[in-house]
């Protein structure tokens, strides 16, 4: 079937490339938030790249469905939360969906190679910091590799829920995938805890970062300590989930 007939196909129940929404301009060529469903084609690092420059601006958790077999990818109807609980202290960002079904999909030819997404914005730390005050003498920079490229307890739950599929994180640093080998869920402060230690003993080495980087010189600084940090957490939880991290500088020479 051809890319045309499986798009007059599906057109009767997503909107591709819809008019209007949100006040964005006709025939929207990069992916953006939005509360509808809409369907775009592109190749999946021009997609992660859209979802990278996002997490830079966003104010919101968003979520897309990506079938790398054909290209789409699928936003859903979705419900953008904020949650900060000052008597507990829990802030954070999500959303609520409902993850189009296998068959479903496969039915309306969108495809069968199923990758599910959601940056991670960095409006996060600013909002963590209204109601946290920062330390003066840790950069930006800190917050953001502490904080940002990882999966939280909320999204290692979605990967229970959705098993057989893969799961990434899209972050203004660059792609986090992850799985986990275990259903037994850790709490978020234990995750704090982890992360934390393994902030703290990253050690870097050249040879370890021609692994993730072709110019390990002239890579940005905190893309660096985002890998170093997922290195040492792979050792720390490696029974219990894996964690793998593509900076923005990987993606943007695939691009």
């Amino acid at each position: 079937m051809s890319l045309k007939e499986r798009i007059n196909r599906i057109l009767p129940t997503i909107k591709l490339n819809p008019f209007r929404i949100n006040g964005y301009p006709p025939f929207q060529k990069e992916l953006f938030l939005s509360t509808e469903e809409y369907l775009m084609c592109k190749g999946t690092s021009e997609g992660e790249l859209d979802m990278i420059k996002l997490a830079e601006t966003a104010d919101q958790e968003d979520h897309w469905t990506h079938f790398e077999d054909t290209g789409f990818w699928y936003h859903p109807q979705i419900m953008h939360k904020t949650r900060v609980d000052l008597e507990t202290g829990i802030i954070g960002m999500g959303y609520s969906t409902i993850s189009i079904k296998k068959e479903a999909a496969k039915n309306m030819g969108l495809g069968e190679d199923i990758v599910e997404y959601h940056i991670h914005p960095d409006s996060f730390i600013d909002m963590f910091h209204q109601h946290n005050p920062p330390e003066k003498k840790l950069p930006r920079g800190f917050y953001k590799t502490k904080m940002l490229p990882y999966p939280n307890g909320a999204d290692f739950k979605t990967t229970l829920n959705l098993p057989n599929r893969e799961h990434r994180i899209a972050t203004s640093l660059g792609i986090t995938s992850y799985r986990i080998h275990t259903p037994d869920i850790k709490s978020d402060e234990d995750w704090h805890e982890i992360i934390m230690d393994c902030y703290l003993n990253t050690e870097l080495r050249l040879s370890e970062l021609q692994e993730a980087f072709r110019d390990p010189y002239n890579s940005p600084r905190d893309e660096v300590l985002a890998y170093g940090i997922i290195r040492n957490l792979n050792r720390t939880i490696g029974d219990y989930a894996t964690i793998e991290f593509t900076p923005k500088i990987s993606i943007e020479q695939k691009t």
